[in-house]
């Protein structure tokens, strides 16, 4: 299933800021619409969309490749719950190969052998995600997503360089991290880094995938259509049990996801981030009334 190709089909693209680069309204309209089949009877066939992506990176026989076709298949298994699910799986794992995409068509990019890394990392960041009651310490989910990774990356005989940068880029995901990660993409000081994230203040191609990794998990939430949005914001408040408000949603907004996406693919989607913060500033104002 060649999903990068029926997204950015070149045939169907819109003017946007530069030549090759797709309207991010258009865009975001394309990959909602095809997540919204996703989420209708048929599903979401994990396998066949890893594949499709590893066939662009020439990955799909290298153990990078069979890494991420195994963690496709166990988060396929596994299934998740109503938001931390297979389908969410694959939704940022798309974001992500369309992210790095927009950047290598902006003369920014990735070398495949990092997309490939980028993409197993997107398909098992939230793998054997446990609901609990209480609010568990800072980066103990994403180290439990890591570890499950890495199990897989040494069955495929990755080498130890490669599991290292995989775990690296799931606990980067944690959402209070995403600012200083910020930060540290826009060449400020790192300080004190946490336990397992210090490699990315020394790699800054490590820490740019990370910069797509977090853009990639927050772009369905944040960067597509009001819609969609409304939609993530559905599965959550089912998986949590409550009912989020609109004050909460936009705290969301403004601590965790910040003043714009990170990576410089991503902010092809910055439109739409700031049309969608506008709604839902607009629905905490009227909340308060």
């Amino acid at each position: 299933m060649d999903v990068l190709g029926y997204l950015l089909a070149n045939d169907e693209f819109v003017a946007g800021e530069a030549p090759g680069m797709p309207d991010p309204v258009w865009l975001g309209a394309r990959m909602a619409a095809l997540y919204r089949c996703w989420d209708g009877p048929a599903g979401i066939d994990l396998a066949s969309v890893t594949a499709g992506f590893l066939r662009r990176l020439n990955s799909l026989d290298a153990p990078i490749g069979q890494a991420c076709l195994q963690v496709a298949a166990a988060v396929a298994h596994w299934g998740g719950h109503d938001f931390h699910s297979a389908r969410h799986h694959a939704e940022v794992a798309t974001n992500a190969m369309v992210i790095t995409e927009l950047a290598d068509r902006a003369g920014a990019a990735f070398p495949l052998q990092q997309r490939a890394l980028l993409l197993a990392s997107c398909l098992g960041h939230d793998i054997y995600y446990q609901l609990k009651a209480d609010p568990a310490p800072r980066f103990s989910a994403e180290a439990h997503s890591a570890s499950a990774l890495d199990d897989i990356a040494a069955r495929c005989r990755l080498d130890a360089r490669e599991r290292a940068a995989l775990r690296c880029l799931i606990l980067a995901t944690e959402p209070g991290f995403r600012t200083c990660l910020a930060a540290l993409l826009e060449g400020a000081a790192s300080g004190d880094m946490p336990d397992g994230l210090d490699a990315l203040a020394s790699h800054p191609d490590l820490a740019a995938l990370a910069g797509v990794l977090s853009d990639a998990d927050l772009l369905s939430s944040a960067g597509l259509t009001e819609d969609w949005h409304k939609m993530q914001l559905g599965r959550l408040q089912r998986e949590l049990g409550c009912e989020i408000s609109p004050e909460e949603d936009l705290r969301f907004f403004d601590t965790v996801i910040g003043v714009d996406f990170l990576s410089r693919g991503g902010r092809v989607f910055s439109p739409n981030l700031a049309r969608i913060r506008l709604s839902v500033l607009h629905a905490a104002i009227s909340f308060r009334q």
